[in-house]
């Protein structure tokens, strides 16, 4: 069942305007996000991930692509026929309302029988751990308790896709960590398909099982935390993923495994670069915590000023 795809999204394109006015927000993208998977979307402001998230939705419909769910064409069903639902950047709750009757709601709106909506509310409420406050407004809890409700009323029709607009970027810094645990905790519980749009880093580092990079509305890279981390396919995802340092060099020779570059310096030094194919000047990167201090200089494979 894990590797069955959920969501396929093929070549899908989106234009916002007309003529001078027009804006390419989405450009030819193509994923597949597998069922049961935490998938996050990651770049940064306007590369086009919201928009991407919308058009799964149905918010927004694609200008052209196709976009299908568990093998079925979704691309311009409206939002209420699609089994999917979304966790909104502010919530989104009604005030004047209790906390379960803000997580029955959408399956009142279903029309479903009142047994029905309270065995799943209290269901609910159990999952995301607020049992006691079944009967509180929701003004009248804090943030993170809020976050926690809306969650439950996305989950509350049992939605096979679960989509999370930023829903942690207006809580504070030790506030976010700890819902960082909870959601990754309701992914697994529930194994719902998790699309989590983001531009932190480190959150998408932590919680996904996925990563798709994301700039100006292209797809430069998708694949597991450490493996974008330890080998970016691009410059971009390089200096956006983490802290880098960037060295230029040229490739010289490939043989038996390492290779050996010239640095713009004018150094010699060997790594592990097995590809041949790279002719000219290259990027290298050095993370923080690829490095060591040495006091000797011969023992040094780069050197620079010391005291």
């Amino acid at each position: 069942m894990q590797n069955s795809i959920s969501i396929a999204i093929n070549q899908v394109s989106k234009v916002f305007g007309r003529d001078k006015d027009r804006v390419t927000a989405l450009d030819h993208v193509s994923l597949e996000i597998k069922e049961n998977e935490f998938f996050t979307l990651l770049g940064p402001s306007g590369c086009g991930k919201t928009t991407l998230l919308r058009l799964i939705a149905g918010f927004e419909h694609p200008s052209s692509g196709h976009i299908q769910l568990h093998g079925e064409e979704i691309s311009h069903l409206p939002p209420f026929l699609r089994p999917v639902n979304t966790v909104f950047q502010n919530y989104a709750l009604f005030p004047h309302m209790t906390v379960g009757e803000n997580i029955g709601f959408g399956l009142i709106m279903q029309d479903k029988p009142k047994k029905e909506v309270r065995s799943t509310v209290s269901e609910m409420l159990k999952l995301v751990q607020m049992e006691e406050l079944r009967d509180r407004r929701t003004d009248q809890i804090s943030g993170g308790q809020q976050q926690r409700v809306a969650l439950a009323r996305a989950l509350a029709p049992r939605p096979r896709v679960l989509l999370l607009d930023e829903p942690l970027s207006a809580l504070d810094y030790k506030l976010r960590k700890g819902m960082q645990i909870e959601l990754k905790r309701l992914q697994s519980e529930t194994g719902i398909t998790f699309i989590f749009v983001t531009h932190d880093q480190e959150e998408a580092l932590t919680m996904s099982d996925r990563i798709a990079v994301m700039s100006n509305g292209s797809v430069l890279q998708v694949g597991p935390p450490q493996e974008i981390y330890d080998h970016p396919s691009t410059r971009f995802v390089a200096d956006f993923i983490g802290d880098t340092n960037f060295l230029t060099a040229i490739l010289l020779e490939v043989d038996d495994g390492s290779s050996r570059l010239q640095l713009s310096s004018g150094k010699y030094i060997d790594t592990n670069q097995t590809s041949s194919d790279i002719k000219g000047e290259i990027n290298i990167t050095i993370r923080p915590e690829q490095a060591r201090l040495s006091k000797d200089p011969n023992d040094a494979h780069l050197t620079g000023p010391g005291n």
